[in-house]
This record gives C-alpha cells, structure tokens and sequence, in this order.
C-alpha cells in the first residue's frame, strides 16, 4: 500500500474525522512503532498503531461502514471515551463495532448525535463547505417577540467564539408557541443557539436537536439508536 497521511488513514479505519484525529496527534494520544508523531506522518498500515495506548486494526480489518441516528439524553457527554464522574456515550450500546460521535451537542443539551465509523463520512458532515443544515427546537423560560425572532435569524448577532467576537450566520427560525421555536442552522460555533439567546437577554430552558441534513430524530427514544442509509446524508437537506 501506498504511504498515505496518518489523520486520513486513521479516518477510513473508523477511528474519528481528521480533524478530530490532527487535534489527537497534537495532544500526544497517538503512537507509530511505540512512537509519538508529528503532523504529516505518513504510514502504510503494516505498522502498529496505537490511540490512547489501543491497538488500530488494518484497513483490510476494519469494519463495514456504519452510520446511526442515536438519541441523547441531557446530562451526557458527547464523548466516546469514559468519563470520569459524568455519563458520556461510551456508557451506551452501540453495537459490536466501534463507532464515534459526528460532531458534538453541549451536555445540558439533547437530541439527534450521528454516530459512525467512517472518518471520511465525519469529515464531509462536519467540514463548513457542505452546509448541511442542523435543526433543533429551543424552549425558553420566558417568551419571545417578533422582533427577538427576525433577529435570531438576522445574521447579526454578535457572539464569542474561541475567545474572538464573531457574527453567527443567518438562521431560519420558525415560531412554535410564545416561548417556543425551532432554529436551522447550516454552521456548528461552540454552544452558538444558546449563546445567540443570551445575547438577546433570553434564557434557554431546553434545546433538542431534531434534524441533521435529511435524517430526522423522529420517535426515537432518548438514549437508544438507530441504523440509517449512509446515502441519506449526502442528500440535499430539506428546505
């Protein structure tokens, strides 16, 4: 086998997206030969890699593509690995082959988490240029007007984002009820909806992701999953 970049070798063995692997090497929790790497490593699959000190199968080894729709309860951390004093999703059952988060949902937080063991599949989800839509339905503790909706959806509202102020997209927002509404967005800024509200003086008193690109939570219920047609996310989402 040709010698390819470790982050987009360890994607197609269902490891996590190359983002999320570039941000593992970096932090020391991937090892070639018993040794840490740098950046650009390139590798071939006969060596022996290790992540968080386990063992990498082959590609040949690796297992059919996956994708699940899982539903999360608040309170979970969206995080496959063990946490210590909190649940995270590595305390669910997800089935005999190992599968990773796409992308994250805060703790307090629930609702619709795809799960996978595609890394490229991750990667095309995740990566801005796609736009795949992301739709949730926020409760708030109070009502909200008409002009705090047309501004949710303004594109105006300044919000911080890794310590920089930056202006979150705009958004399509649909009225529920007095205090309820649901929310497209097509990017992903750290806790941007609850964020947005705060920046309106609004107290969020539940946010549930229903809707990733075409595939919807549905009735599924919280802390179970379900198997979705990994061609349904390349579909254009609906509008």
């Amino acid at each position: 086998m040709e010698k390819i970049r470790i982050q987009k070798y360890l994607a197609s063995c269902g490891v996590a997206s190359r983002r999320a692997i570039e941000k593992m090497i970096v932090e020391k929790r991937i090892t070639v030969n018993g040794q840490h790497i740098a950046l650009g490593k390139k590798v071939d699959g006969s060596e022996t890699i290790t992540v968080d000190g386990k063992r990498i199968k082959k590609q040949e080894e690796a297992s059919q593509k996956i994708l699940l729709a899982f539903n999360k309860p608040k309170g979970v951390i969206t995080s496959a690995a063990p946490e210590e004093g909190s649940k995270s999703l590595a305390d669910f059952d997800f089935g005999k082959n190992r599968v990773f988060p796409i992308g994250r949902l805060d703790k307090e937080s629930r609702g619709l988490i795809l799960m996978t063991n595609d890394g490229e599949l991750a990667n095309a989800i995740t990566h801005p240029k796609y736009k795949h839509e992301k739709e949730y339905l926020v409760t708030l503790q109070s009502p909200i007007s008409d002009s705090g909706i047309k501004k949710l959806a303004s594109g105006t509202i300044r919000i911080s984002d890794s310590g920089e102020q930056k202006i979150a997209a705009k958004a399509k927002v649909k009225r529920k009820t007095a205090n309820m509404f649901t929310i497209t967005l097509t990017e992903g800024r750290n806790r941007q909806i609850r964020k947005m509200c705060g920046a309106l003086g609004l107290t969020i008193s539940d946010l549930k992701r229903i809707r990733i690109a075409n595939i919807k939570l549905e009735d599924l219920p919280a802390g179970k999953c379900r198997p979705e047609n990994i061609a349904k996310i390349t579909e254009r989402s609906e509008k």
